[in-house]
């Protein structure tokens, strides 16, 4: 049993070790490509943060609070969920979209709060289809991405539009903010990314290296999405960087 124990722990080491090595051979070997994109409109883009949740009622309202506080104004926030039996349903119906009446349109129920809006689909598909549906109601030139168990800092939006100034530019991560810190699987979350997000990505930006998307708290444009979409997988984040970097586009760290 003990013999059988060590296997499977050296088995995991030594994957943990190639997809680390992978993540930080990847953007050395194509820092020298570029591709280039259209010129983003210098008088403040439109943006529109997608924010995709599964019964996060613990946290999607102070989410929601910190995108209030963005200096940079010129955006829509859209929530989706899964179904009306969503957790955060009746909060979020009760709150930012008090007395609102929902639109029946083909991707579910919209309900719309000046720039915030709310999309209830009819069942629960799963984090890409949320992802796509909340594309569909969108024309805005830059996209962002927030986890619903997450925060933005006020300046968020405005200090990753101004890198898309660069045309090689493709998408700009930021530094992520669990909410909840009582939560260990949040702790972690929060130490694992201040070290890789404040060390490793703001090295790799410096030295003109690609950086691998986290999966939230980051922009891209929206040509870029339409281009390549979202993948099934668990990991979407990780295959978009992977097709951005492979694709000579440019991603870069803000923090």
């Amino acid at each position: 049993m003990y013999f059988i124990l060590i296997l499977i722990a050296r088995i995991i080491l030594i994957y943990l070790a190639i997809y680390a090595l992978f993540f930080v051979l990847l953007p050395i070997f194509s820092f020298r490509k570029k591709n280039f994109l259209k010129t983003i409109s210098q008088n403040k883009p439109k943006v529109a943060v997608i924010i995709p949740s599964y019964n996060e009622e613990e946290t999607i309202i102070d989410c929601l609070n910190s995108l209030k506080e963005q200096t940079y104004k010129n955006f829509e926030a859209l929530v989706v969920l899964g179904s009306r039996k969503d957790s955060s349903f009746s909060l979020l119906k009760n709150s930012f979209f008090k007395k609102i009446n929902p639109q029946k349109i083909k991707e579910g129920e919209l309900f719309i709060n000046n720039n915030f809006k709310l999309l209830v689909q009819e069942e629960e598909k799963g984090k890409s289809k949320k992802l796509k549906d909340a594309l569909k109601l969108t024309e805005a030139e830059l996209i962002a991405f927030l986890d619903a168990d997450h925060r933005a800092l006020p300046d968020w939006l405005s200090l990753s539009v101004k890198c898309f100034s660069r045309p090689e530019i493709a998408a700009v991560q930021s530094r992520r903010f669990s909410l909840g810190s009582e939560n260990p699987v949040a702790v972690w979350d929060t130490a694992e990314n201040h070290l890789a997000q404040e060390v490793i990505n703001k090295s790799f930006t410096a030295l003109n290296l690609n950086i691998f998307l986290t999966g939230t708290t980051f922009l891209i444009r929206k040509e870029i999405i339409d281009k390549f979409g979202f993948s099934q997988c668990v990991t979407e984040d990780t295959y978009l960087s992977y097709q951005i970097i492979t694709n000579e586009y440019k991603i870069v760290y803000c923090g």
